[in-house]
């Protein structure tokens, strides 16, 4: 956790500095995001068998953490929102071997406005997500792992006041995850592959 801790502050203190380099192009502020989703994970060359065992999973997800819009009400096509947030899973396997993950989760979303008027920003595209987990089974492993996804994605931002804008977003992102799981006696190579429909809301404070 100390290093997912550390990936954590790094990134809030480089949305901080970007917002300060430009702070009147900018909003920044805060999100809560829930998903859920079904994907699938192979555990390779187990040595009790010698073979390769593969699970499938129910998940359920919820993050929050800071997010930054650098055009969050102009009439300008593309924005990009960045987002920073602790992810928590919890996954639900058929073989009875749940896996509870806690991690760091970075969302670039690529905006084109599609509509909206001075208050309102309606947009489009697609979102690149990275994260780094950690977590454990309910078969004693740990694990550590790295995933990588993307989806389209759609939002928009409301004008409470001049300064304040609520944010809402949706979308579906595939991702593909890679890394180890830990046991007493031995690891392995731990790979897979997760869908999850998503929606989040928010909040942006404009200089």
């Amino acid at each position: 956790m100390k290093k997912l801790l550390a990936l954590f502050l790094i990134s809030v203190f480089s949305i901080t500095g970007i917002a300060v380099t430009d702070a009147k192009a900018v909003g920044l502020g805060f999100f809560l995001e829930k998903g859920t989703g079904s994907g699938e994970s192979t555990t390779y060359d187990v040595f009790i068998s010698g073979n390769d065992i593969d699970d499938d999973y129910d998940t359920d997800h919820f993050a929050l953490g800071f997010q930054l819009d650098t055009n969050p009400f102009d009439e300008g096509t593309f924005n990009y929102r960045l987002s920073v947030g602790v992810d928590s899973i919890e996954g639900d396997a058929d073989s009875g071997n749940d896996v509870e993950l806690d991690g760091l989760t970075i969302e670039n979303d690529f905006g084109f406005r599609v509509g909206g008027n001075d208050k309102i920003r309606i947009w489009i595209g697609p979102e690149v997500r990275v994260g780094f987990y950690e977590g454990d089974n309910d078969a004693g492993g740990d694990l550590d792992l790295v995933s990588l996804g993307v989806g389209p994605v759609v939002g928009a931002n409301f004008g409470v006041s001049d300064s304040v804008a609520i944010t809402v977003k949706a979308g579906y992102i595939f991702s593909a995850f890679y890394g180890e799981v830990d046991y007493s006696f031995d690891s392995y190579d731990y790979t897979g592959e997760v869908t999850m429909l998503f929606i989040s809301a928010g909040m942006l404070f404009i200089p």
